[in-house]
């Protein structure tokens, strides 16, 4: 499918945002042709995560922040974890970005429309990163194992991809590697497995 992001930045303005997932399935859904024949090629592209946040919007009856908590994050004790959907609402123990400018470190507000989830705006720390990789290796939530989906290319052809069902796979020293990076102005992290 279209890459959404891009799709917004080439959209006329919106007047009020509301829930940026909406914005995103309403530049989304006109959209009539593929970018090519799905298992032919790669492109990375966040529209499908917003997609998957909004589909379990619409199963569970609850926004992906409220779904994840109570399916994902509580039962795996990851306290310090969401998916920041609300700028009202206070984190504790935030961080703040800050980015480089002409020389100067400036900092980097959350802004007052809530962004994307389920691409983005998942905010944890290291403890409970660590035990969300713990069950992947030991499963209290979801599938055992993880789908192999997640460690396989998505991409038949002869390129390949390096990319499976939402992990990036790699080799590094010889050991095979899963993993996925994300950040914004003055935040950039990288999960590996």
């Amino acid at each position: 499918m279209r890459d959404a992001f891009l799709i917004l930045e080439l959209s006329a303005p919106e007047d009020g945002y509301g829930d940026r997932n909406d914005v995103i399935l309403k530049q989304l859904a006109p959209q009539r042709s593929l970018n090519y024949k799905p298992g032919t090629e790669f492109l990375y592209n966040n529209g499908g995560y917003v997609l998957a946040a909004i589909i379990v919007k619409r199963v569970s009856g609850q926004p992906l922040a409220a779904s994840a908590d109570a399916n994902i994050f509580t039962p795996l004790g990851m306290t310090s974890t969401r998916f920041q959907d609300d700028p009202s609402v206070v984190m504790p123990n935030r961080a703040s970005n800050y980015h480089r400018d002409a020389g100067n470190w400036r900092f980097v507000p959350f802004g007052t429309q809530p962004g994307a989830v389920g691409n983005s705006g998942l905010w944890t720390t290291p403890r409970d990163l660590l035990r969300w990789a713990s069950n992947l290796v030991d499963p209290k939530v979801g599938p055992a194992p993880p789908p192999a989906e997640m460690q396989k290319p998505a991409v038949t052809s002869a390129e390949g991809t390096p990319w499976g069902l939402g992990f990036e796979i790699g080799e590094h020293r010889g050991a095979t590697f899963v993993g996925h990076g994300g950040g914004d102005h003055g935040i950039d992290t990288y999960f590996v497995w």
